[in-house]
């Protein structure tokens, strides 16, 4: 917890290093959140945009900046990123008061950032409390094949985060930090690692993830006051904002300056400058009172699982609640289906079935008339994946590919502007499928209906399908059988021409040759067969987590009620798992009422 005497020292660290705070804001300690920013009292309101704090680049803690820059390869993105800035902040805390950073570091807490990453590791850790460890253990029992589990594997390896860290640390962290000739520790890391997860900022091509010294003194919330703002395009051998020296040398067959660049993570707008200086800025988004907290957010749209795993808190009634299938999830549900055991499909029809989705969904990235839908939503507000860019986090242990099968390179591709998998293969809120996982749940269902043929530039097909159901659900959910017809927008995802942004080859999934085209049979049979899939893919799901198994809703809830609030992380984790088998009854009730209609 902050002092009083650290706030003075981190203070006071900040003026001798170009930190600049808005007088009209003030540094304070907080007992729930250590440091918090609040507005003064007595001030008018603080209008938006206002700049209220200002840190020179120079004051920044990164791979570049840090005692061991020489050492440490900066990774521009990915887990790796933590983990270099981890080892990064690590050192600069082991050498103390020696440390450039120190009246900063002081104020940070002093041990492990309460998050569910490590509550598994506090049964070796003696600075834990007993009744502490008892709950961490527990909380971590009942994560095992939650959402929050999910959030716990590098979503570019697919690997466990924290086999990783440990990883690291014996490979790449302790050699180095030997050169330090100070006694050093796994959870001395953990420690940093922590740290990093719950405050570190990307800053720049050149700094990358970086500690932001008074930028992490705002707490999060959804609706945040602040947020960060820094020029992203600057020299990445050097930093500068401006022409220097390497503009040459960097520069591509266009002549233009290479930077590193992370998809969705770069700062919201640009810095400034003062006096000669490239600076990060706190700026207000929205109006700010007097005497009141300044929020920042710690990333748009986190859920539980992702708030949990990252920052150690979850929220009230979070709309960004959701459930995510991996590729593995989805091969468990077609193996379970029977999908890939008929002697006419091939030893790698999951593959070959995974290449046409990848495909379909590229040219069909959305489609606004489930809009109108209680059952699935359109995805309006992902980036269009394509072939190039969709990431797929292979698991070379779960899925088998001959090389003749296996999907283009392009696929597998591990950088910055790939795209996570599991953010299109899910279930919002308010149970509603996504689009790409509609179109999964309807091409598994075309193979277990009778193995149809199935191409690239079979969209006319699907989109034919969708507006089948569409339809049925208006029958079902009080629009009276009002016929869903084609967008008559030139832009709509209906009316684009099919095959769009893909080679339109003649790739077959399954053996048979019967044609799937305009036949209104297969649509009456088809929708009861995706609602099949779609029930299976939810009731695999309720049984993942082990601790809930062959408990209903009402007795998860009633659990919850009786946890003492003591075990604070337990009941956090419980109310994620009641919250999520929630989120999946509501899809399967739903999708129900649609199969009832005859």
């Amino acid at each position: 917890m902050a002092t009083p005497s650290k706030l003075a020292a981190l203070l006071s660290w900040c003026d001798l290093n170009g930190v600049r705070i808005d007088p009209k804001i003030e540094v304070v300690c907080s007992d729930a959140a250590g440091i918090a920013a609040r507005s003064k009292r007595g001030i008018t309101t603080i209008g938006c945009p206002s700049t209220l704090v200002s840190i020179p680049k120079s004051a920044v803690l990164s791979v570049r900046s840090c005692t061991f820059a020489r050492c440490i390869t900066p990774v521009p993105y990915g887990h790796g990123a933590h983990l270099a800035l981890a080892l990064a902040l690590y050192s600069e805390l082991l050498q103390g008061q020696k440390s450039r950073w120190y009246g900063y570091l002081q104020s940070l807490p002093s041990e492990i950032v309460d998050i569910a990453l490590f509550w598994s590791t506090y049964d070796r850790n003696p600075h834990v409390e007993h009744v502490d460890k008892e709950d961490a253990l527990l909380a971590h029992a009942w994560i095992k094949g939650s959402e929050i589990e999910n959030c716990m594997r590098d979503k570019e390896s697919g690997e466990n985060i924290l086999e990783e860290i440990d990883t690291f640390y014996s490979t790449v962290g302790s050699p180095i930090l030997a050169q330090l000739r100070l006694p050093i520790s796994l959870e001395g890391f953990y420690h940093a690692y922590s740290l990093v997860s719950s405050r570190a900022f990307l800053v720049d091509a050149y700094h990358g993830l970086a500690m932001v010294p008074i930028a992490d003194a705002f707490n999060h919330a959804q609706e945040n006051h602040v947020h960060l703002e820094s020029d992203y395009d600057v020299c990445v051998i050097c930093g500068a904002l401006d022409e220097c020296p390497h503009d040459e040398d960097i520069s591509d067959a266009n002549g233009e300056c290479l930077s590193a660049s992370i998809e969705g993570q770069t700062p919201q707008m640009t810095g400034g400058v003062r006096n000669g200086q490239d600076t990060c800025e706190m700026v207000s988004n929205s109006p700010i009172p007097p005497s009141a907290e300044a929020f920042n957010t710690y990333g748009e749209g986190l859920s539980n699982a992702e708030l949990l795993t990252s920052y150690g808190f979850i929220l009230d009634d979070n709309e960004f609640d959701s459930v995510r299938w991996s590729l593995s999830d989805l091969r468990s549900l077609a193996s379970g289906l029977g999908f890939g055991s008929r002697r006419d499909q091939s030893e790698n029809a999951f593959g070959e079935l995974l290449q046409l989705w990848t495909a379909i969904a590229s040219a069909w990235p959305s489609f606004s008339e489930w809009n109108d839908s209680l059952l699935v939503y359109a995805d309006d507000h992902l980036s269009q994946p394509s072939v190039q860019s969709l990431h797929l986090p292979w698991n070379p242990k779960t899925i088998r590919f001959t090389d003749k099968d296996k999907p283009p390179s392009s696929l597998l591709a591990r950088d910055e502007n790939a795209v996570d998998l599991e953010q299109y293969l899910c279930l919002n809120g308010d149970g509603k499928l996504s689009h790409h996982l509609w179109l999964w749940c309807a091409l598994l269902a075309l193979q277990l209906a009778g193995g149809r043929d199935v191409e690239v530039h079979d969209i006319g097909y699907l989109q034919q399908l969708a507006n089948a159901q569409l339809e049925q659900e208006g029958m079902v959910f009080g629009r009276g059988g009002e016929t869903m017809s084609f967008s008559d927008d030139n832009d709509g995802p209906t009316r684009r021409p099919c095959g769009v942004g893909v080679e339109p080859t003649k790739k077959r999934v399954g053996g048979d040759n019967q044609s799937v085209h305009d036949s209104n049979n297969d649509v009456a049979v088809l929708l009861p067969t995706i609602i099949g899939v779609v029930t299976a893919l939810c009731d695999l799901r309720c049984h993942r987590v082990e601790r809930a198994r062959g408990m209903s809703s009402e007795e998860l809830g009633q659990l919850l009620d009786k946890m003492p609030f003591e075990m604070r992380r337990t009941r956090m984790v419980i109310t994620q798992v009641v919250v999520e088998r929630s989120i999946l009854e509501s899809c399967m009730s739903t999708w129900k009422e649609l199969e009832d209609v005859k």
